[in-house]
This record gives structure tokens, sequence and C-alpha cells, in this order.
């Protein structure tokens, strides 16, 4: 039996919205929650239908290392 975080002790750990909850990744380009399975349960899947059209992660750092 898979328990819910936070509702063993406080119920008012559990937040209402996926936006709300501390593993919500918006800016993921297939998935929106940094865990496999949502464990609130507030959605089924936390993979997207449709993946966003970029990447908001930071460009690769290019570093030239000549005469080192």
């Amino acid at each position: 039996m898979k328990q819910i975080p936070g509702t063993d002790r406080d119920r008012a750990a559990v937040p209402q919205h996926c936006k709300d909850c501390t593993y919500y990744q918006p800016n993921w380009k297939y998935r929106t929650c940094s865990l496999t399975e949502c464990p609130y349960r507030k959605r089924e899947s936390v993979f997207r239908k449709v993946p966003l059209l970029f990447n908001s992660f930071a460009p690769q750092e290019v570093v030239i290392m000549r005469g080192v």
C-alpha cells in the first residue's frame, strides 16, 4: 500500500494543485513532475501529452583550455 506524503501528520501539507507542489517542473519538455508518478495522486501521468517546443535548460558552456 502506498502512502501519500504529508497525510500522516498534516493534511494541510497536501497541495491543492500541481503548481503548488514542490515537485512541479513547468519548464521540462516531456514531464511536469520531477518524480515518475505523482506522490499526491493529483494526476494519473506526469508525462505531457504534447511535449513543449523548447527546453528551458541553460545552454552548454564552452570552455577553451589552451596552454593549461
